[in-house]
């Protein structure tokens, strides 16, 4: 099982390195269920929810 700071951990990485990382987390599960899988979708649908919290805490426009 992986762990949930290992989760937040990959989902922060993911935001710094991918322009659209909830595209690049949804793209990761299709490829993991295609190739059958299941445990690595059951991941990604994890990072996936950790990158829409971690996007929501971003502050918009600019900061003083």
């Amino acid at each position: 099982m992986v762990s949930d700071r290992d989760i937040w951990a990959t989902a922060n990485e993911v935001i710094k390195a991918q322009e659209d990382p909830i595209w690049f987390a949804v793209q990761r599960y299709d490829a993991l269920l295609e190739a059958g899988d299941m445990e690595g979708c059951a991941v990604w649908r994890r990072v996936e929810a950790a990158i829409r919290e971690l996007l929501k805490q971003k502050p918009e426009g600019a900061v003083h």
